[in-house]
């Protein structure tokens, strides 16, 4: 109807007459009231009337009822836990504005949720499932919005029956389904690439050939930026059941999702991918015996590249800022190969590897060596590359965040019992620039080892004796405040809290310790009051 009034007002109702509409309702009887004397008015007055129409709304075809939620297992929490959490679920700017006030470079919130606690989540969700509780109903569409996969892990135990049959109503919240929501297609085909993501990740979960068949419907066409994404999520279930859909993927354009595509294959080691990554990774490292039989390793690499290297991703002029072509290459080959391979080969420990490192490629051999590592999650050999950063901790290198880079990815997979003591040493003597231990302790998973919750304990000792006399401690020492808040063990958090409770209000030029402090105070109570009631 809207489409006919359209052609009149486009040919002009000179040339063309107002058509005559009949809707068979009520509008009919003041349509034709319109006088015809004026046919400019006549229009406009016709499709004045028909929008309003069309806005009113229509009585819905009747539609049958959904299908009940299934029952709970599970206990919900009690009432003083849930508004516990809903403190850590308030919304505010606080928790944005501290962190940009610390380091203006500073990635996101790790949570998704724009709560000034939400980083507090993961461990009262852990703490929750321990005890076989789930969360409370109307708890649930404050948290089913969450964005990374920390908190989406933490929350599928404890969002119950009734979370993941909400979830399917919802397609934002795709992740949390535990089947094929009836909305499915309509989001593969038309919603945004970030849903089509979660729900290729959580098809994967249940059906990982049925997502993978998904896939091979859109990665050919997809922007490069959208089909990285979309990969990541066969990292959910990667088996050998995925190389052949793998291998064609190689032979896209983008140079990007090749990239990304060996190193899923890489994963699969017996794949043929992988093995032309050892034996392409073989000729850039070689083992040289010097004097008193000292054993060195070094980079040689190709002055250009072989063109078959391209179908991995790499390029003939290098993709990385700061590093030359053969150095992209390095990189890119060695950092998909496990470390052990190394070891192996050379028959050398990892740490007599990382000491005979000589020549001008030690630093990206270190970064190719560390990529590995923890892709392959290889944990007994990340502590022995931690310690390698150490040793170069001093040295001038391509980015001020390489460093950071490296030490941040070893941290969030080491285990516990390695990492505390380096974490210790690392607040004891923490690097330039400031921002390195803030940045790496964000890294590190709730709760801290031990030994660097008590490494925290002596730090916030040396920032509150000179604050108490009006003396502004190393700015290091800021950065660290946040994220020990949130990760130091429970029996950290009382110590903490009676030595912040002595400080006075402090103002200006301190002013930006204060909110630092009131924030970081925050965190240690609620996590104080959540441990306590859990306990009752």
């Amino acid at each position: 109807m809207i489409e006919r009034l359209r052609a009149t007002a486009l040919l002009g109702t000179s040339r063309e007459p107002v058509p005559q509409i009949h809707t068979s309702t009520g509008l009919d009887p003041v349509l034709t009231s319109i006088s015809a004397d004026d046919r400019e008015r006549e229009l406009l007055l016709t499709a004045g009337a028909l929008a309003v129409w069309q806005r009113a709304g229509y009585r819905a075809a009747p539609a049958p009822a959904p299908d009940q939620a299934p029952a709970d297992t599970l206990p919900g929490c009690g009432d003083e836990l849930t508004e516990i959490l809903k403190q850590m679920l308030r919304r505010s700017n606080r928790e944005l504005v501290v962190r940009r006030l610390l380091d203006r470079e500073a990635p996101g919130a790790r949570t998704g949720l724009s709560a000034d606690h939400g980083d507090l989540l993961p461990e009262a969700l852990a703490l929750l499932r321990t005890r076989g509780l789930r969360l409370r109903y109307h708890l649930l569409p404050d948290v089913l919005p969450a964005r990374t996969e920390a908190l989406r892990a933490a929350l599928r135990p404890v969002i119950g029956q009734r979370g993941r049959w909400l979830a399917g109503f919802n397609p934002t919240w795709v992740w949390a389904t535990d089947s094929l929501p009836a909305y499915a297609e309509w989001l593969w085909q038309n919603d945004k690439a970030g849903h089509r993501v979660d729900l290729l990740a959580s098809q994967r979960r249940y059906d990982p050939a049925g997502a993978r068949a998904r896939l091979e419907t859109r990665v050919a066409t997809d922007r490069s930026e959208v089909g990285l994404t979309l990969l990541d999520a066969l990292e959910i279930g990667l088996s050998p059941d995925d190389e052949s859909f793998l291998e064609g993927v190689l032979d896209t354009r983008s140079p990007a999702v090749r990239r990304r595509t060996a190193r899923l294959l890489a994963k699969l080691l017996p794949s043929a991918c992988a093995q032309r990554l050892h034996e392409r990774a073989d000729t850039m490292l070689v083992k040289t015996t010097r004097a008193f039989r000292r054993q060195k390793v070094q980079a040689t690499l190709p002055g250009a590249l072989d063109p078959t290297w391209q179908r991995e991703g790499l390029e003939p002029h290098g993709d990385l800022p700061g590093i030359d072509a053969p150095g992209c290459w390095l990189i890119h080959t060695v950092g998909l190969v496990p470390v052990r391979h190394w070891i192996d080969r050379f028959e050398m420990p990892l740490e007599a590897l990382t000491d005979g490192l000589e020549g001008d490629r030690v630093l990206e051999v270190l970064e190719a060596w560390t990529q590995a590592a923890v892709l392959h999650g290889e944990q007994e050999l990340l502590p022995a590359l931690w310690d390698a950063w150490w040793q170069q901790r001093m040295k001038p290198m391509r980015s001020a965040d390489l460093l950071v880079t490296m030490w941040s990815d070893l941290a969030g997979a080491m285990e516990p019992s390695a990492l505390g003591e380096r974490l210790a040493r690392l607040l004891d003597d923490p690097p330039e620039p400031e921002t390195t231990c803030g940045r790496v302790l964000a890294a590190v998973a709730w709760p801290w080892p031990e030994s660097a919750g008590d490494a925290f304990l002596r730090i916030l000792q040396e920032v509150v004796r000179p604050l108490a006399v009006g003396t502004a401690p190393p700015s290091a020492w800021k950065h660290v405040l946040m994220p020990g808040a949130r990760g130091i063990p429970a029996r950290c958090i009382e110590p903490a809290l009676v030595m912040l409770s002595g400080l006075p209000s402090l103002e200006a030029p301190l002013d930006q310790w204060q909110q630092v402090l009131d924030l970081a105070t925050e965190k240690l109570r609620i996590r104080q009051q959540f441990n306590q009631e859990l306990g009752r």
